[in-house]
């Protein structure tokens, strides 16, 4: 149950992920 709830909630934070990986890129750039 706690393995199913946690890769639910890490699919909502993924595309959250993303975007911050994309700032952190462009601004190393």
């Amino acid at each position: 149950m706690i393995v199913e709830a946690s890769a639910l909630d890490f699919e909502e934070f993924l595309p959250k992920a993303e975007q911050v990986i994309k700032t952190v890129e462009w601004k190393a750039s």
